[in-house]
This record gives structure tokens, sequence and C-alpha cells, in this order.
């Protein structure tokens, strides 16, 4: 008797441990959605193969000739921005259309 009540206490404690991380990491999920956008040099010049990252995360991506580029985010995320000449910068998503435009606040001087 003894032996199958703590059988199935132990059963009980690890249903809800279980119960308990399901909950707390579905909770800390944010849902995702594809985002599109386009990253612009200072001049809006569309800038190819900079590569766009989810600051925090491993999703990254990079653009394609014409500067575009899809990835999974949502908003609050913080896009990385690195261009092929080694300008880094972030932006944050602020609205949920699933297009943005990154454009660079660096001016790169020419000599």
């Amino acid at each position: 008797m003894t032996s199958k009540l703590y059988i199935s206490f132990l059963i009980f404690c690890f249903l809800a441990v279980s119960c308990t991380t399901t909950k707390n990491t579905i909770e800390n999920e944010k849902p995702q959605k594809i985002v599109k956008g386009v990253v612009l040099d200072s001049n809006e010049i569309p800038e190819a193969d900079a590569e766009v990252a989810v600051k925090g995360t491993d999703r990254k991506t990079t653009t394609d000739k014409e500067g575009n580029f899809e990835i999974e985010a949502t908003k609050g995320d913080i896009l990385e921005v690195t261009t092929v000449y080694g300008e880094f910068y972030e932006r944050r998503i602020t609205n949920n259309s699933g297009y943005i435009r990154l454009v660079s606040s660096v001016v790169l001087l020419k000599n």
C-alpha cells in the first residue's frame, strides 16, 4: 500500500513539473511571422549581400541584389544589419505591417 502511494505521488510530481514547464515555454514564445524588407544605404541605394539577423536568436538571412530580404520575426524584435562594407546598425521592428525599410544612417565619405 505504501509503495503504491509513493509511486502515485512521484507520478503526480512529474506531471505537475511537466505541465508547468510546458506552460512557461508557451508563454515565453512570441508569435513569429515572415517580415519582408529592404536594406538601403544612406543615399537609399539597395545594399546587396547585407546580413540581416534577429538579435538574440540564430535567425539570419542575406539580402538579394536589390537589397530585399525575408526573415522570421515579430514586432519588438531588433534586426541587426551588417553590410559588405562593415557598417553595422540595429533597428527595432515597430509595426506589424510585415514590410520594413532599413536605411543606414551611416554616411561613408569618399576621397
